[in-house]
């Protein structure tokens, strides 16, 4: 297992080297895989989901690098494919999901009171629009919220759907268009971090659906994004 001194070394030396300050780090238990920072003029602080403590020491200094350069001004600075890779893989989806799970305090069971969400998928499969992805999770959220139909977490390959969906009065074809926008977001080969990319795909992805227009106006009515 990678030290917090493994990961405080990456840190200091990367913001040492690449920008001319000092800088400290250590792991927090964040649902989601992320950094977050203070900085002043000549030092910062990085706090690092503690997803990465198995990670190799190298795929740390890859991640420091790449976020000092971005805090030095090179917002371009894109992950190193090898970073990404890493991300992205089945050993950290398959150590760190029961956790991620359960520090979501907003999910519920896949099965509610009206709709199976597997079920769902089940119809998206059979219209061979989706193939079934492997190590997929499928949640309810526990409240009914006026926000999207859905949340999707790419690494954890988690979906979470607004249990607002989970009613007798919202059509099937609803929600398995919802579902089916929120997949597009996991099957994407598009790297985590290139939003406007992902979006591009997602919106392409969501054009298969025969009854893609007729779904988005009862949201509409209803005041549910997508």
């Amino acid at each position: 297992m990678t030290t917090e001194a493994d990961l405080n070394y990456a840190f200091e030396k990367a913001a040492n080297d690449l920008a001319g300050f000092t800088a400290t780090a250590d792991f927090a238990p964040f649902r989601d895989l992320k950094v977050t920072w203070e900085r002043t003029i000549d030092k910062a602080g990085f706090h690092v989901s503690d997803y990465l403590k198995d990670a190799p020491e190298d795929i740390l200094e890859d991640l420091a690098r790449t976020i000092i350069k971005r805090i030095n001004g090179e917002e371009d600075m894109q992950y190193p494919k090898s970073l990404i890779d890493y991300l992205t893989s089945a050993e950290i989806r398959e150590k760190n999901v029961d956790t991620y799970v359960s520090r979501s305090r907003t999910i519920s069971e896949s099965k509610g009171m009206y709709k199976n969400l597997w079920e769902s998928l089940e119809r998206l499969v059979e219209k061979g629009l989706v193939q079934m992805p492997e190590g997929l999770r499928l949640y309810w959220s526990i409240r009914p919220t006026r926000e999207t139909s859905g949340q999707t977490s790419k690494i954890m390959r988690v979906i979470i759907m607004n249990s607002m969906l989970d009613s007798e009065d919202v059509p099937d074809f609803v929600l398995d268009y919802c579902l089916l926008h929120q997949l597009g977001f996991i099957v994407s080969s598009v790297e985590c971090e290139d939003w406007m990319r992902a979006m591009e795909f997602v919106d392409r992805f969501d054009e298969k659906f025969d009854m893609k227009e007729e779904a988005e106006t009862w949201l509409e009515d209803h005041g549910i994004r997508l």
